[in-house]
């Protein structure tokens, strides 16, 4: 029987000629049906290579680019039946630790912050880092 995953797949900007100083990228989130997660991985490999190759064409700062596929960051079964898809259903979820309640306000109000991204598998005992928002460790 089929079932529903998220898929989380990472793109970044990469220059057709040079490099940039950082790493713009892109976390696109699909929703795809399959027998097992193995399959759901394959279809979602698939979709990144499709997104990379659409992506000609594209420019970064005036200079011709291009969205290179990096992989597939987290695959997670939907917690509910998507064949019976309502509004307010809860598909999948994100853990993240903010360092305060002004980076949390900055975050709801779009505003570049820093944060740790929990990424667990669905079950897994929470475990925050904190000390990773320490200001010794931002560019490491």
């Amino acid at each position: 029987m089929s079932q529903w995953y998220v898929a989380h797949i990472l793109l970044t900007m990469t220059l057709v000629e040079g490099e940039l100083d950082y790493l713009p990228m892109w976390e696109n989130i699909y929703i795809i049906k399959a027998e097992n997660s193995d399959e759901a991985f394959l279809k979602a490999d698939k979709i990144g290579e499709e997104e990379q190759a659409a992506s000609d064409g594209t420019t970064f700062d005036g200079k011709p680019s291009f969205w290179k596929y990096r992989g597939v960051r987290r695959m997670a079964e939907c917690l509910e039946d998507l064949d019976q898809l309502e509004s307010g259903m809860e598909l999948t979820y994100l853990q993240y630790t903010v360092g305060s309640e002004e980076a949390l306000d900055g975050m709801l109000n779009h505003k570049p912050i820093l944060l740790v991204l929990e990424d667990k598998e669905h079950g897994e005992e929470d475990d925050y880092h904190p000390q990773l928002l320490s200001p010794s460790r931002v560019d490491q």
